[in-house]
Protein backbone atom coordinates (compact mmCIF):
# COMPACT_ATOMS: atom_id res chain seq x y z
CA UNK A 1 0.00 0.00 0.00
CA UNK A 2 0.84 3.88 -0.55
CA UNK A 3 -0.52 6.85 -0.09
CA UNK A 4 0.01 9.35 -2.96
CA UNK A 5 -0.79 13.14 -2.47
CA UNK A 6 -0.58 16.02 -4.85
CA UNK A 7 2.05 18.90 -3.91
CA UNK A 8 0.90 22.76 -3.69
CA UNK A 9 3.67 23.57 -6.19
CA UNK A 10 1.78 24.45 -9.53
CA UNK A 11 2.73 20.92 -11.99
CA UNK A 12 4.41 21.21 -15.86
CA UNK A 13 0.54 21.54 -17.29
CA UNK A 14 -0.07 24.69 -15.62
CA UNK A 15 3.46 25.98 -17.71
CA UNK A 16 1.45 25.10 -20.28
CA UNK A 17 -1.81 25.78 -20.21
CA UNK A 18 -2.47 28.97 -17.52
CA UNK A 19 -6.38 28.02 -17.35
CA UNK A 20 -4.97 24.43 -15.80
CA UNK A 21 -7.89 24.44 -12.91
CA UNK A 22 -8.73 28.01 -12.97
CA UNK A 23 -12.29 27.40 -11.39
CA UNK A 24 -11.18 24.97 -8.60
CA UNK A 25 -12.13 26.33 -5.40
CA UNK A 26 -8.89 26.20 -3.01
CA UNK A 27 -8.43 23.17 -0.66
CA UNK A 28 -10.42 24.88 3.04
CA UNK A 29 -7.13 25.96 5.49
CA UNK A 30 -8.35 23.72 8.07
CA UNK A 31 -7.76 20.62 5.20
CA UNK A 32 -4.34 22.38 4.30
CA UNK A 33 -3.27 22.63 8.24
CA UNK A 34 -4.41 19.20 9.15
CA UNK A 35 -1.73 17.31 6.35
CA UNK A 36 1.13 17.58 8.35
CA UNK A 37 -0.40 14.97 11.28
CA UNK A 38 -1.86 13.15 8.63
CA UNK A 39 1.66 12.14 7.21
CA UNK A 40 3.22 12.25 9.99
CA UNK A 41 0.39 9.55 11.49
CA UNK A 42 1.28 7.37 7.82
CA UNK A 43 4.64 7.25 8.55
CA UNK A 44 4.05 6.22 12.11
CA UNK A 45 2.24 3.73 10.71
CA UNK A 46 4.91 2.78 8.47
CA UNK A 47 2.83 3.35 5.27
CA UNK A 48 5.10 4.60 2.28
CA UNK A 49 4.05 8.42 1.75
CA UNK A 50 4.88 9.76 -1.67
CA UNK A 51 4.45 13.08 -3.52
CA UNK A 52 6.74 14.84 -5.97
CA UNK A 53 6.71 18.59 -6.43
CA UNK A 54 5.63 19.90 -10.02
CA UNK A 55 3.14 16.20 -9.70
CA UNK A 56 -0.14 15.08 -9.05
CA UNK A 57 -1.07 12.10 -7.27
CA UNK A 58 -2.63 10.69 -10.14
CA UNK A 59 1.09 11.23 -12.33
CA UNK A 60 2.56 9.23 -10.16
CA UNK A 61 0.04 6.42 -9.17
CA UNK A 62 0.83 4.60 -12.50
CA UNK A 63 4.60 4.49 -11.20
CA UNK A 64 4.11 2.29 -8.31
CA UNK A 65 6.04 -0.78 -8.49
CA UNK A 66 2.48 -2.59 -7.53
CA UNK A 67 0.54 -0.75 -10.25
CA UNK A 68 3.16 -1.66 -13.31
CA UNK A 69 6.02 -4.51 -12.23
CA UNK A 70 3.67 -6.88 -10.58
CA UNK A 71 0.84 -9.46 -12.25
CA UNK A 72 1.01 -11.52 -8.98
CA UNK A 73 -1.68 -9.19 -7.14
CA UNK A 74 -4.78 -7.56 -7.54
CA UNK A 75 -4.28 -3.56 -6.97
CA UNK A 76 -7.13 -1.14 -6.24
CA UNK A 77 -6.90 2.51 -6.76
CA UNK A 78 -8.79 4.78 -4.39
CA UNK A 79 -9.95 7.35 -6.09
CA UNK A 80 -12.41 9.66 -8.17
CA UNK A 81 -10.38 11.07 -10.83
CA UNK A 82 -11.67 9.65 -13.96
CA UNK A 83 -8.39 10.39 -15.65
CA UNK A 84 -7.32 7.26 -13.71
CA UNK A 85 -9.65 4.79 -15.29
CA UNK A 86 -7.28 4.43 -18.10
CA UNK A 87 -5.23 2.19 -15.51
CA UNK A 88 -7.76 -0.67 -15.28
CA UNK A 89 -6.87 -3.83 -16.32
CA UNK A 90 -7.59 -7.35 -15.18
CA UNK A 91 -5.19 -6.59 -12.63
CA UNK A 92 -6.21 -3.20 -11.82
CA UNK A 93 -9.44 -1.87 -10.15
CA UNK A 94 -10.21 1.49 -8.93
CA UNK A 95 -12.90 2.20 -6.00
CA UNK A 96 -14.51 4.91 -6.50
CA UNK A 97 -15.10 6.42 -2.94
CA UNK A 98 -19.03 7.47 -2.38
CA UNK A 99 -19.65 10.86 -1.66
CA UNK A 100 -22.67 9.93 0.70
CA UNK A 101 -23.84 7.26 2.59
CA UNK A 102 -26.76 7.02 -0.35
CA UNK A 103 -24.19 6.57 -3.18
CA UNK A 104 -23.45 2.61 -3.91
CA UNK A 105 -20.22 1.19 -3.67
CA UNK A 106 -18.24 1.78 -7.04
CA UNK A 107 -15.37 -0.86 -7.82
CA UNK A 108 -14.34 -0.05 -11.77
CA UNK A 109 -13.28 -3.31 -13.68
CA UNK A 110 -13.27 -2.82 -17.56
CA UNK A 111 -16.45 -3.69 -17.71
CA UNK A 112 -17.48 -0.72 -14.95
CA UNK A 113 -15.31 1.95 -16.89
CA UNK A 114 -17.13 1.30 -20.17
CA UNK A 115 -20.79 1.34 -18.35
CA UNK A 116 -19.77 4.90 -16.49
CA UNK A 117 -17.74 6.73 -19.48
CA UNK A 118 -18.90 4.82 -22.57
CA UNK A 119 -15.69 3.64 -23.71
CA UNK A 120 -12.92 1.22 -22.87
CA UNK A 121 -10.55 2.02 -19.91
CA UNK A 122 -7.72 2.15 -22.94
CA UNK A 123 -9.84 4.62 -24.29
CA UNK A 124 -10.61 7.43 -21.68
CA UNK A 125 -7.12 9.39 -22.24
CA UNK A 126 -8.54 10.34 -25.87
CA UNK A 127 -12.18 10.14 -24.29
CA UNK A 128 -10.49 12.76 -22.10
CA UNK A 129 -8.78 14.61 -25.12
CA UNK A 130 -11.96 15.11 -27.06
CA UNK A 131 -14.30 15.66 -24.59
CA UNK A 132 -12.75 18.40 -22.25
CA UNK A 133 -12.45 18.18 -18.64
CA UNK A 134 -14.65 21.16 -16.43
CA UNK A 135 -12.84 19.94 -13.52
CA UNK A 136 -9.50 20.77 -14.55
CA UNK A 137 -10.76 23.68 -16.98
CA UNK A 138 -9.38 21.82 -20.24
CA UNK A 139 -12.03 22.54 -23.40
CA UNK A 140 -13.54 20.03 -25.78
CA UNK A 141 -12.22 19.71 -28.68
CA UNK A 142 -13.65 22.04 -31.29
CA UNK A 143 -15.52 19.23 -33.59
CA UNK A 144 -18.89 19.61 -34.76
CA UNK A 145 -20.27 15.55 -35.25
CA UNK A 146 -21.28 17.02 -38.69
CA UNK A 147 -17.77 17.27 -39.88
CA UNK A 148 -17.41 13.59 -38.88
CA UNK A 149 -16.92 11.13 -41.63
CA UNK A 150 -19.74 8.89 -41.64
CA UNK A 151 -22.08 11.45 -40.03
Amino acid sequence: MAIIFDTPEPTFRHKVYQQYKATRERMPEEMINSFPRLISALQTLQLPVLEKSGFEADDLMPHWPGVTSSKDIQVMIVSGDKDLAQLVTSDINIYVPAKSAQEPLQILDSKGVKEKYGVLPEQIRDWLALMGDKSDTFPAYPVSVKKLPGC
